[in-house]
């Protein structure tokens, strides 16, 4: 609990610190990186140990200038908290978003909705697959709306399947998608994409809930939608709980998936994913899905990252199962589903996601898929929303950082650090 607190300190500091340097400062977008790990790129610099040679005779020979030379490649550590500031920037506005929309969502959604999607079984699945396909959130958005499922009385497969769904292809990347890759391409993404969900929450235990909080809630007699107070009240109430207990769950996990994805991103050289895909065979699809996996890429950035593939020489369907399964699933959604329902089923489902990748390829080769870019399109939040996400969620964390300090100090004898579990008991 103790790791599990520093975790989550660790996580709202830096997104405070981000969100004051991240005004001035600009930088790569998901889009672009992806398109980096597709393909090596070589910058040429000066070299700085080269000397002018003594006979050089600038009116004879021209201006000396020292020859280029490629650049060396940052430190491991360099890159690593390059990437995870890079990282924590660009989920800033889509956590705010998925916060915001978590907490109108328990205002206006019967309990009842909820609770439908309790117990095992495929319908339940099918009913967070479909929720997740037809919600227009991207990558950490969803995160937020599946603690808030679960809470509400949702089994936690139903939970995993909208979290695999959403992150895979949702609304928006289905237009993304008709305008980069075409409609057929599109329309496969998404079948696929609800197929990977139910697979998912298949191998989830429809009886684990490692938050313990839907009977609370559900037992609660103010829990919103009801008969009592009015919809200004209720909208209030589940944007506070969103803002404050929900992001206070969620940060350890967000910080620790953050944290692998941009460690894998560093040890990962230049075009490493190309090089492997390359390989062939079983043994090099099984292991270009299974590194591409942990990696934070969203719905949007798998699509330049599955056309760099083909470019390189990977197989039609390789490219297809790479844009199919890499958003649906990263370290930061893994850590959340252990949290969920346990390690063992974080593993379960990590392992269904890789093999149904792998079938997906050899599916999409026999049916002759090619991921070809047949045009452009550009989307993406308002920039307006953007600028504003930033500071705000400043304020959400240090406000984080203050209850969790206050509770953390007042209880530090028991070790509890006075999260909501513990207030409701």
């Amino acid at each position: 609990m103790v790791a599990m607190v520093c975790a989550a300190r660790a996580f709202v500091w830096s997104l405070t610190v981000l969100s004051i340097l991240s005004v001035g400062l600009g930088h790569d977008s998901c889009c672009a990186k992806a398109a980096m790990v597709g393909e090596s790129e070589v910058t040429m610099v000066p070299d700085m140990n080269a000397r002018k040679p003594e006979d050089w005779d600038d009116e004879e020979d021209g201006p000396w200038e020292r020859p280029l030379i490629p650049k060396p490649p940052d430190a491991v550590v360099t890159i690593f908290f390059r990437d995870l500031l890079n990282t924590l920037e660009d989920a800033s506005p889509w956590l705010l978003l998925g916060l915001l929309l978590s907490g109108v969502v328990k205002a206006v959604t019967p309990t009842s909705f909820a609770q439908q999607m309790r117990g095992s079984g495929g319908l339940p699945l099918a009913k967070g697959a479909f929720l997740g396909l037809m919600s227009p959130l991207c990558s950490c958005s969803a995160l937020p709306m599946a603690l808030g499922l679960v809470t509400a009385g949702a089994s936690p497969g139903a939970a995993v399947a909208f979290v695999v769904s959403a992150q895979a292809a949702g609304v928006d990347s289905l237009l993304f998608t008709v305008g980069i890759l075409g409609l057929r391409c599109a329309i496969a993404r998404t079948l696929a994409a609800g197929l990977l969900g139910m697979a998912a929450g298949f191998v989830t235990p429809s009886g684990a809930n490692g938050l313990n909080r839907s009977s609370k809630r559900m037992a609660d007699p103010d829990a919103c939608p009801s008969t009592s107070g009015s919809w200004l009240q209720c909208v209030g109430r589940g944007l506070q709980e969103a803002l404050t207990d929900d992001f206070d769950e969620i940060a350890p996990s967000l910080m620790l998936g953050f944290s692998i994805a941009s460690l894998l991103a560093a040890l990962l050289p230049a075009g490493g994913l190309a090089q492997i895909a390359l390989l062939g065979g079983l043994w090099g699809r099984a292991s270009a899905i299974a590194v591409a996996l942990p990696l934070q890429f969203c719905e949007h950035a798998s699509v330049p990252l599955a056309v760099a593939l083909q470019k390189a020489g990977a197989t039609g369907g390789l490219s297809f199962a790479v844009l199919a399964s890499l958003p649906a699933i990263n370290s930061a959604s893994i850590a959340l589903v252990a949290q969920l329902a346990g390690l063992r089923a974080a593993l379960q489902v990590l392992l269904m996601i890789w093999l149904c990748g792998i079938s997906l390829s050899y599916i999409a080769d026999f049916a002759n898929a090619e991921v070809v870019q047949v045009g452009h399109s550009h989307d993406g939040l308002p920039q307006w929303f953007v600028y504003i996400s930033k500071p705000l969620m400043g304020v959400i964390a240090s406000l984080s950082v203050w209850r969790l300090s206050s509770f953390g100090t007042a209880t530090r004898a028991t070790g509890c650090s006075g999260c909501k579990g513990c207030k409701e008991q």
